[in-house]
């Protein structure tokens, strides 16, 4: 668990961030840890962000490499197990 209460082992990518803040609803204020941007938003918002999804209402992150994606993946993978 970290500071939100959010499960990081069923969800990796919380390690790729830093909780700033927790705000209502479930929602964070959360730091990119690749290019130090911040921002609102759940769990759903930093798979966008890192895994760079687009058209889902927040920027992707410039500074995920092809080699930090396939890693952030293969995270999510051993994950779900």
């Amino acid at each position: 668990m970290d500071a939100a209460g959010n499960n990081v082992d069923a969800r990796p990518l919380w390690n790729h961030v830093d909780i700033l803040k927790i705000v209502a609803g479930g929602n964070v204020l959360f730091k990119c840890k690749y290019c130090a941007g911040e921002y609102n938003g759940s769990y759903a918002r930093v798979e966008a962000h890192l895994l760079k999804l687009s058209k889902c209402g927040i920027r992707v992150c410039p500074n995920v490499t092809a080699t930090i994606l396939e890693q952030l993946q293969n995270e999510i993978a051993e994950a779900e197990g």
